[in-house]
């Protein structure tokens, strides 16, 4: 029984340390892509109201921390003995990865589309994230998104996994003297 429950316990503490890290990257992802956009000049400029270019934004930053969680989620698997800075360059390139390839499939899907397979958003910029991959991969909008986005949400990723892998074997070599003290 022992055993389950400390699996249990570093499940749900994996859990946690994704969940955090979104916390983080969330907001700051949103404040890039809101600075890499100009969305200020989209509100000012009525393209967007302001509700509307928020909401946008905070969608591709939810869009981009998904992705993002995927790379933190396999990364403990993959590193299990790295340096912290060996980590964060791997959780940074593997995340910028992650996040190009996502950019070249809404890309390649964009190029691939005709208006025989319909003419929505959806359609043209992929299922279900159509609209939010209209908004900021049209045109050449793909590539402010792969300059401005991806080098900042990519080292803050393998800021935060290191940051946070250090501080559970903190928190590891503390328990583990507590209970030989």
């Amino acid at each position: 029984m022992r055993y389950q429950g400390s699996s249990v316990q570093r499940g749900l503490g994996r859990l946690f340390t994704v969940l955090a890290k979104a916390a983080i990257i969330l907001p700051l992802g949103s404040f890039c892509i809101w600075w890499g956009y100009s969305m200020s000049r989209a509100v000012g400029g009525g393209v967007h109201n302001f509700r509307q270019a928020v909401l946008l934004t905070v969608a591709m930053s939810g869009v981009t921390t998904t992705l993002a969680a995927v790379v933190w989620t396999i990364s403990p698997f993959l590193h299990k003995r790295q340096t912290w800075i060996g980590l964060a360059i791997k959780t940074t390139v593997e995340t910028g990865l992650i996040l190009i390839i996502y950019t070249a499939v809404v890309f390649v899907w964009r190029q691939n589309w005709t208006p025989t397979q319909g003419l929505s958003e959806e359609a043209a910029f992929m299922p279900v994230l159509g609209h939010v991959n209209a908004e900021f991969f049209s045109d050449f909008l793909w590539l402010e998104y792969l300059v401005c986005v991806v080098p900042l949400v990519s080292i803050l990723s393998g800021v935060l996994t290191s940051m946070f892998d250090f501080l559970q074997k903190q928190r590891q070599l503390l328990t583990a003297t507590d209970s030989h003290g």
